[in-house]
This record gives structure tokens, sequence and C-alpha cells, in this order.
């Protein structure tokens, strides 16, 4: 694995382990805008979890009407 790939996962540890991004920075020795990024692709990725739920959600409840006879 990469350094860079071994210091994001390190950020992305302490991120969750609730670390503010200053800490992050001044601990791991690395640009706070570094750590921002990885807070931001994150975020990024939850949102796409959350939008893969949903639409799958939303695609069983289709499925349900239609089995039903349900009218959408």
């Amino acid at each position: 694995m990469s350094k860079m790939a071994e210091l994001s996962m390190e950020i992305e540890d302490l991120i969750r382990k609730g670390m503010s991004p200053k800490f992050i920075a001044v601990t791991l020795d690395v640009p706070i805008g570094m750590v921002y990024d990885t807070i931001e692709q994150i975020e990024c990725m939850e949102i796409e979890k959350q939008y893969e739920f949903l639409s799958y959600a939303d695609e069983v409840a289709n499925d349900d009407a239609n089995y039903y006879g349900a009218q959408r």
C-alpha cells in the first residue's frame, strides 16, 4: 500500500474516532486541507450509500405495490 493510502486510512480512522481536523493535522503532520478532503470523501460515500439504500427501498415498494395491485 502506498504511503498516501496509509495516511488517508489513518486520517479516516481518527475522524471516525471523533478527533478534530486540527488535532489530526497536527498529530500526523499533514495539511489541514488534506484532512478536510478526507472528511468530504467520507461524507460523499455516506450519501452514496444512503441514496443506494433509498433507491432499493423505493424499488421494493413499487414491486410490493404491483404485487398487491395498488395503484401508484
